[in-house]
């Protein structure tokens, strides 16, 4: 009778899919098969690793950012700075990775630990609202190797409850992926899903191998009836998960070596994928983890590196389960995990250590050394010695030419990708060399526009030379006339102060007795104003005025006043010409006010 509870199920597989692996034919959403597919893979676990508030010993140090403390805390404490690293997975870490993979368009697989799950309501609603998968991790984030079998089995069941509940979806989980897990975790939920009739479509537990592969299912050891269903595993890579950020010991230095990282991997497998021989490609994620702001900015990097790439598939692990289900059905003769049973029963898919060879020719006709034997016995076992010589002999002619073959035929893919490669060189360098010619071309272009543009520098700096001559001579030009008036203004000063002190008495005279007033004219320089009164006997107050030009040579009377008609022309102007030629101004104001007069009188 086997164990309830055994240490281990399969025997261990060091052979996989050998030298020559399946395609995979992974599908693309446009049509077409990809080089690669890729599985996102975050752990949904804030809230459901160990604490003293859910009843454990002690606090959780499993990826956490603070290192273990020295001398280490006592059991039965409460860790808070451990505690709130993990809680900013749940409260940024979360929504940064439900925003980001949105932004993308690319979809993942949430690990989901239950009991973390219903703390937060609110999460759950937006994760079953979203286009991700809900696979099961368990019901704890725990170290389930130091559990007890049945403990395990309880809360594996627990776990199921739990998931169906929250989400209101009775068909999961598909798949698990319980990341630290017990040798037979795989055995007790397989057990769980047998007895609720619930479909499993896959286990994720296994990092041996980078493409799906079947065991036999674990149930076989509880009935032989099981022995001819089989349980797909899903392999999941440490390597590329964001754990060694926080793992003590060869981790990343920085966000950027975890970026360069995924790219080498993604460009490794994306060129084996081109070469004929298509991978799956997964990345483990933390949300306490990689939710950090300078982490995520690489994560998206990576993101937009690869969906600049044609054929790649983004997937649920749970549609590449389907997939693999439907293009590689469970064939017990092949299932992995059973190598003794395997050697018997290779296949093509698989590779062969022994072919049976078709019988020997007859004995008669086989030399053999002439000396007699002991007996028929004897002579039967060398023959048979003789036999399995050749045929073990022929066996590693065919294995050394086989293994010859195969490495001819990488050679001649990898030869064929350096060709490609080097095609596409050449076309990038004539590309280079067209986009070089034309910058050179333009480079000319630019030079003989800058030629002309100096052309036309040169041409308007000789025209400003010359416009600038221009309007030096204009200067001088207008100086000199500004000096002749300026002599001209002296003669005219002069002839007035002469004027003046000839007729100085009497005009004072005409001041004093007559009612005379002589001003200036505000802002109007060379302008003489000249008023009189005691000129009406009906109105002595009654002004006559009148302006005169002293700015020529020659004056002249430009305002007459009550009104510019009150002295008409033919009087004005004999009385203005005789000033200018006797230059008597006495007898001009006398002759005027005669004027004023006269016209007073014919009023």
């Amino acid at each position: 009778m086997p164990s309830a509870f055994p240490d281990s199920l399969y025997e261990r597989e060091f052979v996989g899919y050998g030298m020559e692996t399946p395609d995979p034919k992974w599908p693309l959403p446009v049509g077409g098969t990809a080089n690669i597919a890729i599985s996102f893979c975050c752990e949904y676990s804030m809230g459901a690793e160990s604490s003293i508030v859910h009843g454990d010993a002690g606090f959780e140090s499993h990826l956490t950012e603070i290192p273990a403390r020295t001398p280490p805390v006592p059991n039965g404490t409460r860790l808070d700075t451990n505690e709130s690293s993990v809680e900013y997975g749940a409260r940024e870490g979360v929504p940064r990775l439900l925003k980001l993979f949105k932004k993308y368009d690319m979809k993942c697989t949430w690990n989901i630990c239950t009991q973390a799950l219903e703390q937060s309501p609110f999460w759950c609603k937006e994760l079953v609202a979203s286009p991700h998968e809900l696979c099961c991790a368990s019901k704890r984030f725990l170290d389930y190797s130091r559990i007890s079998p049945a403990e395990e089995s309880k809360q594996i069941g627990e776990a199921i409850d739990s998931l169906q509940k929250i989400t209101g979806d009775k068909s999961l989980p598909h798949g698990w992926l319980i990341d630290r897990f017990s040798n037979i975790s795989p055995l007790l939920y397989a057990r769980e899903h047998e007895a609720r009739q619930l479909p499993l479509m896959y286990s994720s537990e296994s990092s041996s191998d980078e493409l799906p592969y079947w065991v036999p299912s674990p149930l076989a050891l509880d009935s032989k009836e099981k022995a001819s269903t089989g349980m797909l595993v899903i392999p999941v890579a440490h390597d590329t998960g964001d754990f060694k950020f926080v793992a003590a010991g060869s981790g990343w230095g920085s966000p950027k070596d975890f970026y360069d990282y995924l790219v080498d991997t993604f460009d490794t497998l994306y060129e084996e994928g081109e070469a004929g021989e298509p991978k799956m490609m997964t990345v483990l994620l933390h949300p306490h983890i990689i939710g950090r702001p300078g982490r995520m900015a690489y994560l998206e990097k990576f993101l937009q590196y690869v969906s600049k790439k044609e054929k790649v598939w983004v997937a649920r692990r749970d549609e590449i389960a389907a997939h693999w289900t439907k293009t590689f059905p469970y064939d017990a003769k092949t299932a992995f995990g059973q190598t003794k049973q395997l050697v018997a029963n290779a296949t093509p898919s698989r590779p062969t250590m022994h072919v049976p060879l078709a019988p020997l020719a007859p004995l008669s006709l086989r030399p053999y050394p002439s000396h007699p034997y002991a007996n028929d016995a004897e002579f039967e076992k060398l023959r048979q010695d003789d036999r399995c010589a050749v045929d073990d002999a022929v066996e590693r002619m065919r294995e050394r030419h086989s293994y010859r073959v195969h490495m001819l035929q990488s050679e001649l893919s990898q030869i064929d990708v350096e060709r490609r490669k080097v095609e596409e060189a050449c076309l990038a360098l004539k590309e280079s060399a067209v986009d070089l010619a034309g910058e050179i071309e333009q480079e000319r272009r630019d030079a003989e526009a800058a030629r002309e543009q100096e052309a036309t520098v040169a041409q308007r700096a000789r025209k400003l030379k010359a416009d600038n001559d221009a309007i030096q001579e204009s200067i001088l030009e207008v100086t000199a006339k500004l000096e002749a008036r300026r002599a001209l203004k002296a003669k005219q000063k002069e002839a007035w102060y002469r004027q003046t002190a000839k007729n100085g008495p009497e005009i004072d005279f005409f001041e004093q007795k007559l009612g005379l007033k002589i001003r200036g004219v505000p802002n109007q320089k060379d302008i003489v104003q000249f008023k009189f009164a005691n000129i009406d006997p009906g109105n002595y107050n009654r002004v006559f005025s009148f302006n005169v030009n002293a700015s020529q040579l020659d004056y002249s009377v430009l305002v007459v006043s009550p009104s510019p008609s009150f002295l008409p022309n033919d009087v004005l102007r004999p009385l203005v010409a005789n000033l200018n030629k006797s230059r008597d101004l006495y007898g001009f104001l006398r002759d005027m006010r005669a004027a004023f007069k006269h016209q007073v009188g014919l009023e």
